[in-house]
């Protein structure tokens, strides 16, 4: 009788033990703020005048502002038209809760459907020494499919307030186009 009470006091004891020894797989990586894939163009306003410009100055700096707000516009044009599905990726992820995927990798997938095509994206996050690895695929299924690519990938501070992005041009030219710092 002796034996079954014991028997029946380390059974518990002993799955108790073996369930509690799941490894935590601590906190996903904190994603950067959505604003890093855009660019601040509230100096570049259409008809306005840079603050920095002051009356007498030389026409010099007119110049320089007319000049940098072009190039401005253009990144702009470039990041509405032709990185608008990455961006708006990058976007989306900030909303949906990731999943641990391995040991200090973390995903963040999701579809999202858009004039006639379902997007389907995916982001992962792995945590390095001092800094979180992203990479995000997209895939498109329905009108002008494609499988999934990386379209962008690059690196943050552990804290998301520093980083990289690279920007791939697209599926079928899978090269880097741009860099944000």
């Amino acid at each position: 009788m002796k034996k079954f009470y014991t028997i029946l006091i380390i059974i518990p004891l002993v799955a108790g033990l073996l369930s509690g020894c799941k490894k935590k797989e601590g906190e996903p990586p904190v994603l950067p703020p959505s604003g890093s894939m855009t660019i601040d163009f509230t100096y570049f306003v259409t008809g306005a005048k840079s603050a920095l410009i002051t009356k007498g100055e030389s026409d010099v700096e007119n110049v320089n502002w007319a000049l940098a707000s072009t190039i401005a516009g253009v990144w702009n044009s470039l990041l509405v038209y032709e990185l608008a599905v990455p961006v708006a990726a990058f976007k989306l992820a900030v909303s949906k809760t990731p999943v641990s995927i391995e040991t200090k990798k973390w995903e963040w997938s999701y579809s999202v459907t858009a004039v006639g095509a379902t997007y389907k994206a995916r982001l992962t996050g792995e945590i390095l020494n001092t800094e979180v690895e992203w990479k995000m695929y997209v895939a498109r299924e329905g009108v002008g499919a494609y499988p999934e690519f990386l379209w962008f990938d690059g690196t943050s501070a552990l804290d998301g307030k520093s980083g990289q992005w690279i920007l791939n041009h697209s599926q079928q030219f899978a090269e880097p186009m741009l860099q944000i710092d």
